[in-house]
């Protein structure tokens, strides 16, 4: 198991828990060919919805597979929430992603993608996560991910300086309490691809 991002210092986070079956590899996925050998399996949770022109990805990543690999994504295919902290850090993030040329709910546009060449779809649902302790946990990984762009030029512009301090600091305490004034619910969509037989 290789597991590869582009950030040095997620690497270099991930690093000391590799075994001798798992490693890491400062790689842009975006790439190809990847700096590993064919896999059997690439698997994909919550990246698309970062990328521009997510179906022509999923294209290039088929060329990384051996005969009969698979390919499994995992994106968002929706969330609804009736947190108003949650709402707010989901408002932002759509129109951020939407500003760079990406879409928050790419799972209805993989839905509709014919199969890239090469690659047979074999498996595509809607999975919905219904955390029973998670408020927590998703306000900590939301907590993250908004001290990575939060200084972004379009967020500070149109969302001021106020509104992300208080979002911070909001998602901060929802992080520690693990307690939440609503509920979060993803759905999640899930793409299984095999590459043919040639």
């Amino acid at each position: 198991t290789i597991g590869m991002d582009n950030s040095t210092s997620f690497i270099t986070l991930a690093r000391p828990t590799a075994t001798n079956a798992i490693s890491f590899v400062e790689h842009d996925v975006t790439t190809v060919p990847f700096p590993t050998a064919a896999a059997d399996l690439i698997y994909c949770w919550f990246l698309l919805s970062h990328l521009v022109h997510p179906q022509s990805q999923v294209q290039q990543w088929s060329t990384q597979l051996k005969r009969n690999g698979i390919l499994l994504l995992d994106e968002v295919e929706w969330i609804r929430t009736t947190d108003p902290v949650f709402d707010t850090y989901l408002e932002i993030v759509a129109a951020m992603l939407q500003r760079q040329g990406n879409e928050l709910y790419v799972g209805p546009l993989l839905e509709t993608m014919p199969a890239p060449v090469g690659l047979q779809r074999r498996s595509s649902k809607v999975a919905t996560l219904v955390p029973a302790t998670w408020q927590g946990q998703a306000a900590k990984m939301f907590l993250m991910n908004l001290r990575v762009w939060r200084d972004e030029p379009f967020v500070r512009e149109s969302y001021g300086e106020r509104t992300l301090s208080n979002l911070e600091s909001d998602l901060a305490i929802l992080a520690e309490s693990r307690r939440s004034s609503g509920e979060i619910v993803w759905g999640l969509r899930q793409l299984a691809y095999q590459r043919a037989e040639w």
